[in-house]
């Protein structure tokens, strides 16, 4: 997973678009639900570093959501 986000991470820099930082949102809700949809919950340090880590992506990709929404709006 650490290897799509990094690719679409990539992608959204190039051409930044909302779409992408949308999928990058998915991409962090996935890791976030992940230890719970895929049984891994019991083992803590795997499971907090995929909430942790969704946490994270989540919130950057909010982040950057808003940057590419005020850029546009007033070009920044």
């Amino acid at each position: 997973m650490g290897i799509v986000v990094v690719i679409a991470g990539i992608a959204a820099i190039v051409s930044a678009q909302a779409w992408e930082e949308y999928l990058i949102g998915l991409f962090g809700l996935w890791l976030l639900i992940s230890p719970w949809l895929l049984d891994f919950s019991r083992v803590a340090a795997f499971a907090w570093n995929a909430v942790i880590a969704g946490v994270i992506i989540i919130a950057l990709a909010i982040g950057n959501l808003f940057s590419i929404r005020h850029y546009r709006e007033y070009g920044a």
